[in-house]
Formats: C-alpha cells, structure tokens, sequence
C-alpha cells in the first residue's frame, strides 16, 4: 500500500526534503529506481499509484 500524504500547509515537514535536495538528488533518493516525485493532481496520482508507486 502506497504512502499517500495529503499537505495542507506548504511548512509541513513532509516537504523539506523537496526544499533541500535538487531534482536530480531526489530522483536517486535512497532507491535509484524509485527517487521521490511529487504528483500533483488527482489524476496524476491516480495514475501513479495504478502503476505500482
């Protein structure tokens, strides 16, 4: 089951990581083949998680 974290509030902690690291440091975060993405809209994310994410 995916990790979905819904914000609210553009200081939650969730997204520090996204203020500190460049895009291609996320994209190699901790497992290469995955990386972090943000998906922003419902389809977007409805999308994703139908594809495994």
């Amino acid at each position: 089951m995916p990790n979905v974290i819904e914000i609210t509030d553009f200081a939650a902690p969730e997204l520090d990581v996204y203020a500190r690291l460049t895009q291609a440091q996320l994209r190699s975060r901790l497992e290469p083949e995955k990386g972090i993405f943000i998906a922003e809209s419902p389809k977007v994310i409805a999308r994703a998680l139908d594809a495994g994410y």
